[in-house]
């Protein structure tokens, strides 16, 4: 095929102009370098109509799927951790939960990641070499620092995107054993129902470095401030990067307690 064996960082590579050539390289290259194929299915699944946002988010994503199961009749055990597959004959006839009862089923369907199933629920032994190889030798994708906000404005002066915003700051910053000098938002004012009106919610990611973190954590105070962050925030909301926000920022909590 034309695309096999292209990365998006690698694709980037090939624009001239230096605006889309950092443009598509940070939309589809910058956290995880990904084939230009999937990227181009991802693109396809959207023109279609096929793929999408789930207006309430994931939860009420999941919400859909409960109420048309029980709906046909179906029952859901919450709060209940499966600690094992119960095999028989190589085939999975039930679960073990935390709480040590057992439960049969005709068919057993993972939810579950693919780590978590294969080397703890069923011990790893239907692991072949292909499989392993899979979680020993690809790339990790990169860790992240999830912030999410609760804020007094709706910016609906912004773009509105799914797939969230991408600021150059003015300076770089460090955080987390890394320079940062782009900020990903994503703004949810297309979603009216994550937030009272008048009001939206932001989602930041900052990519880290983890062994930075995993040595900060031997020391728990500094670890403790690190984690919050509050000289940073201030940083960030006190110069240009997001100059044209600051009337509007202030912290809000929904649902209200």
């Amino acid at each position: 095929m034309k695309w096999r064996g292209i990365s998006t960082s690698n694709y980037s590579q090939r624009f001239q102009n230096l605006f889309l050539k950092e443009a598509f390289f940070e939309a589809f290259a910058g956290k995880m370098d990904m084939p230009v194929l999937g990227m181009l299915t991802t693109l396809g699944w959207l023109n279609n109509k096929a793929a999408g946002y789930p207006l309430g988010g994931s939860l009420e994503f999941s919400r859909a799927m409960e109420r048309r199961y029980m709906g046909l009749g179906g029952e859901i055990a919450y709060q209940s951790r499966v600690v094992k597959i119960l095999v028989e004959k190589d085939r999975a006839v039930g679960v073990r939960l935390a709480d040590g009862s057992e439960h049969r089923a005709d068919w057993v369907i993972s939810a579950a990641d693919g780590h978590t199933t294969i080397f703890e629920m069923l011990d790893g032994k239907y692991a072949d070499k292909k499989i392993r190889g899979y979680y020993e030798n690809l790339p990790l994708f990169e860790p992240l620092i999830y912030v999410g906000l609760g804020v007094n404005g709706t910016f609906n002066d912004f773009p509105s995107s799914v797939g969230g915003l991408n600021f150059p700051l003015a300076e770089t910053v460090p955080l987390g054993g890394k320079e940062v000098n782009r900020l990903g938002v994503t703004i949810y004012n297309f979603d009216p129902s994550l937030a009272p009106p008048g009001q939206t919610t932001l989602k930041v990611m900052f990519p880290v470095n983890y062994d930075w973190w995993k040595t900060l954590a031997q020391d728990p105070a500094r670890y403790r401030a690190e984690r919050n962050g509050s000289w940073t925030w201030w940083w960030l909301f006190s110069t240009g990067a997001f100059r044209a926000w600051r009337p509007r920022w202030r912290c809000v909590t929904w649902p209200p307690r």
